[in-house]
C-alpha cells in the first residue's frame, strides 16, 4: 500500500487503488466530501520521479496529477468516448514527465485536440487544487515532499488570456466565475467577445 493511499484511508476517505491498461502508473479513485462532493482520479507513483526545478522555484519537485470528475460521469463504461479520454491524456502527461528531462508546475499548459465529443477544449493546464485544496493541503503535513496538480481543460481563448495576462489572472477569473478543476462537459469559455477573445 502506498503512503498516499494509506493516508487517505486513515482519514476515512473512500479510496481504492487500481491499474488502468492505458496508464503507466497505478491510480487512485478517491471520493472527497469537502467543499463539494467530488471523485478524483489520481496518479499514485508519479512522485517517485524527483524533478529538476529551476533555481528559486517554489514548486514541489515530486507531484501527483489528478482529474476531478463531475457527479454525472460514469466510468464503468470503458468504451464511452465522453469519459475514457481522461486515461489517454493522463498517460500522455505521465510519459512526458517520466521519459523526458522536464518538470511540471502550476500553470503549465499542453496542446491537445478536441478532447471528446462533449469536451471541446483544446488545451490542458496544470493547476494547484481549488475545490479540494482543504483536503490535499493536509496531505503535505503527512507526506511533505509531494504536491498535487489538477488537470484542467482550457479553450483557446482562455489559453491566450493566460499567455498574455498570466496564470494568476486566469485562475482569479475562474474563481470569480465559479469554475474549479472539476470537469464540466457543458462549460463555455470564460472569455466574452467584449474582452476581445473568442472561444
Amino acid at each position: 500500500m502506498s503512503e498516499i493511499l494509506e493516508y487517505f484511508l486513515k482519514q476515512n476517505i473512500t479510496a481504492e487503488s487500481f491499474q488502468h491498461p492505458e496508464v503507466s502508473v497505478p491510480l487512485l479513485k478517491l471520493k472527497i466530501e469537502g467543499k463539494r462532493p467530488v471523485t478524483l482520479i489520481m496518479t499514485d507513483g508519479l512522485s517517485q520521479k524527483k524533478m529538476k526545478l529551476p533555481e528559486q522555484s517554489n514548486e514541489f519537485d515530486q507531484i501527483e496529477l489528478y482529474w476531478a470528475l463531475p457527479e454525472y460521469w460514469d466510468l464503468s463504461d470503458l468504451s464511452n468516448p465522453n469519459t475514457n479520454w481522461i486515461f489517454h491524456w493522463l498517460n500522455k502527461l505521465v510519459r512526458h514527465l517520466l521519459d523526458k528531462d522536464v518538470w511540471f508546475g502550476h500553470g503549465h499548459t499542453f496542446k491537445t485536440q478536441s478532447l471528446s465529443p462533449t469536451m471541446k477544449q483544446e488545451f490542458l493546464m496544470l493547476m494547484r487544487p481549488l475545490i479540494v485544496d482543504d483536503v490535499l493541503s493536509k496531505v503535505h503535513e503527512a507526506v511533505q515532499s509531494i504536491g498535487f496538480l489538477s488537470i484542467v481543460p482550457l479553450f483557446k481563448a482562455e489559453f491566450d488570456f493566460k499567455q498574455q495576462k498570466g496564470t494568476s489572472s486566469l485562475v482569479t477569473k475562474m474563481t470569480e466565475d465559479g469554475v474549479s478543476e472539476i470537469l464540466d462537459d457543458y462549460r463555455e469559455s470564460l472569455l466574452k467577445k467584449r474582452f476581445g477573445y473568442l472561444r
